[in-house]
């Protein structure tokens, strides 16, 4: 009873109640504070372990949260700590190279889907199809940036869409128009929880609901963006989800930069081969031309020579001269009646072998007689002329003037005066 007592009471209280009681009590008391201190000091010695280990787990829990290996210090802990620090360290590492293996499996399966591209809708719905169910989203939307060469401008285009209720569906947004339109323009992605309630709404037989998370992210290559991949959550989505969501994204701004050369490519050589078909037909036009004209020319040809061998066989001379009176045509007629050969004739002027004279005047063309302007030669004018035999002669001159292909031709119709025409 006494010793229980002794432990209530404070140190300065306890020598006086040792001098009261006397030795037997004193010596019980010095036994109690011996144990006491003995405790105390194996307390101070635990705590110091403690606090020792203490800083040792939480430097080897820092070194694995940096996704480094642990130190060789894990060894100075006991060995049931040691063990779970060396499990954790496992499981850890594990799960990161298994997120690393499913998200290069995921990938892979895209990247699948990618090479198969085909029709460009349903190849468009199968890539998101992919993506969604993969990243354990409930919804989906794919975007491509399309110009308009009617209006001048370019716009997002609604060109696959997963679980989107129809009410809701956008299938055009201007750039910069909206949450999708902003991030395409910012060209970073965009994970937000403050959902609008009229934004979307996840629907399914059981019901509707409306998602949680939703995630824009751009389609960007070479710093260019192509479109935006817009997913909705019903819960917070993993990182792994996420990461997988804007490595996908990443894919397919490569993929459409390449759809888009190949559509260039495409565009470019649609044109050269429409540019070759014109020049075909244009060759074939003017083949088909030239032997229009061919056929034309060889038609007048034609004509010349049946008016020409009429001429010859006609018993007047004929004469046709341009109006600085060099001689075109002369038939075997006006030869004989003059004297001359018709070859000699095409080389000369009308004025060395006819005594006349061309005038010009106003527009007006003329012929009159050498020396008398005023005695113009139009139908059957008497001339007095010399032959190649430099025999005098009396012909009877008709002048006819002709316009052919913006030229004028001046033709005379020679008769020979004898005693027989009268």
């Amino acid at each position: 009873m006494y010793s229980l007592l002794i432990f209530d009471y404070e140190p300065r209280f306890l020598s006086l109640l040792i001098a009261l009681l006397g030795g037997s009590m004193g010596m019980l008391w010095l036994l109690v504070k011996q144990r006491r201190t003995q405790k105390s000091e194996t307390d101070t010695s635990e705590n110091h372990n403690w606090t020792q280990n203490k800083d040792l787990i939480q430097g080897q829990l820092r070194t694995l949260a940096l996704g480094s290996e642990l130190e060789d210090r894990h060894q100075d802990l006991d060995g049931e700590t040691a063990d779970l620090l060396k499990k954790l360290q496992f499981r850890l590492f594990s799960n990161d190279q298994n997120s690393v293996d499913w998200l290069n499996y995921g990938l892979k399966e895209l990247n699948g889907i990618i090479q198969n591209y085909f029709h460009e809708d349903e190849s468009d719905y199968r890539l998101l199809r992919q993506i969604v169910r993969y990243s354990k989203s409930v919804q989906g939307a794919l975007y491509l940036i399309e110009a308009d060469f009617a209006e001048g401008a370019i716009s997002l285009q609604l060109k696959a869409g997963y679980g989107l209720p129809e009410s809701l569906q956008k299938n055009k947004v201007e750039i910069g128009e909206g949450m999708i339109g902003q991030i395409v323009l910012d060209k970073e992605p965009y994970i937000t929880e403050n959902i609008p309630e009229d934004y979307t709404i996840v629907s399914s037989g059981l019901g509707e609901s409306v998602p949680a998370y939703l995630g824009i992210f751009p389609l960007i290559f070479k710093d260019d963006v192509y479109g935006a991949i817009e997913c909705s959550f019903l819960a917070k989505p993993e990182k792994r989800h996420l990461k997988f969501i804007e490595a996908a994204a990443a894919c397919l701004g490569a993929h459409f930069f390449n759809i888009n050369i190949a559509k260039k490519q495409k565009l470019q050589l649609d044109q050269l081969k429409a540019q070759q078909e014109q020049l075909w037909e244009l060759q074939k036009q003017q083949q088909e031309a030239y032997l229009q004209m061919e056929k034309s020319l060889e038609r007048m040809e034609a004509e010349k020579r049946k008016n020409e061998a009429i001429l010859e066989g006609c018993s007047d001379g004929f004469l046709s001269f341009r109006t600085d009176g060099k001689i075109e045509f002369a038939n075997k007629a006006v030869g004989e009646i003059l004297g001359y050969e018709k070859t000699y004739l095409l080389s000369l002027n009308i004025t060395e072998i006819l005594p006349v004279k061309v005038i010009s005047q106003n527009n007006q063309i003329s012929v009159c007689m050498e020396g008398d302007v005023k005695k113009e030669i139009k139908e059957k004018t008497e001339l007095q002329v010399f032959d190649a035999n430099k025999n005098e002669i009396s012909l009877l001159v008709s002048l006819n003037v002709i316009s052919y292909d913006n030229k004028l031709f001046l033709t005379f119709f020679i008769q020979k005066i004898s005693i027989d025409m009268f």
